[in-house]
């Protein structure tokens, strides 16, 4: 068997996915994944957060590189368990928080040399790893944007479609809402998926469910990613499917 290895490009495999981290409080996630022969790495519920979010990897863990990640100020335990699976790990210079914006100050998505998100609340050490920075108004930024591959995106943020497609990203944009999130209007796409192979997207409830259904299907058919539904019923945010390693 081949040997775990980092992701090239953080949320976008080469390979299939051997290993992914999820909230810890969505066993049905888990397990479904495991299932797929993808060890889980949980993410526990974190008490700086709001209880509604408070497992969610998407504000607990950014991906900064294939091998490089961020968590936030005080965060040993976590530091720790990436380190044990060869993470280097950046820990931040502020703890995370029940408030915006230090609860999405690691809600970045990474390409390489790249990183799309809110620079006016992401860290300067983070901004450091790349030569490009993707401004948008948008904090969630790694919530609101679903990888397709290193070339394609899906959001429903009006600002992120308009910033990526300028920088050169097959972008589709989707309507907002019908993802649910308890506790708040609405979740996001983003947050409700992940990559775990470079043509399949692992989703958490039901995208038939969703008003753009078919144009989402469509949008995958093109760049050659298949949908795998883990879990029934409505599309709920949980904080997304991140992939850390693969064979």
């Amino acid at each position: 068997m081949k040997k775990e290895q980092f992701l090239p490009i953080p949320h976008c495999p080469s390979e299939k996915v051997c290993r992914c981290a999820v909230g810890a409080s969505y066993p049905e996630l888990c397990e479904a994944l495991l299932k797929l022969n993808i060890d889980v790495f949980p993410v526990p519920a974190n008490t700086k957060l709001s209880r509604l979010v408070s497992c969610h990897a998407d504000l607990q863990l950014g991906m900064l590189k294939g091998d490089t990640a961020a968590v936030g100020k005080g965060e040993d335990s976590l530091r720790k368990r990436l380190e044990q699976l060869g993470f280097y790990v950046l820990e931040g210079t502020l703890p995370l928080a029940d408030h915006y914006p230090e609860e999405a100050a690691l809600d970045f998505l990474s390409f390489g040399d790249l990183l799309i998100g809110n620079k006016k609340i992401i860290e300067q050490q983070y901004l450091l790893n790349f030569s490009q920075i993707l401004h948008i108004k948008q904090g969630y930024a790694k919530c609101n944007i679903v990888p397709v591959n290193k070339h394609a995106l899906i959001t429903s943020d009006v600002s992120a479609a308009a910033t990526c497609r300028a920088a050169g990203f097959q972008v589709l944009q989707i309507r907002p809402g019908h993802i649910e999130l308890p506790g708040y209007d609405t979740g996001f796409l983003g947050g409700c998926c992940g990559l775990i192979a470079p043509d399949c997207l692992a989703v958490a409830g039901d995208l038939s469910r969703h008003p753009d259904y078919s144009e989402i299907l469509d949008f995958l058919h093109q760049h050659h990613v298949s949908i795998r539904t883990l879990s029934k019923g409505k599309l709920k945010d949980v904080g997304g499917i991140i992939p850390l390693k693969q064979r």
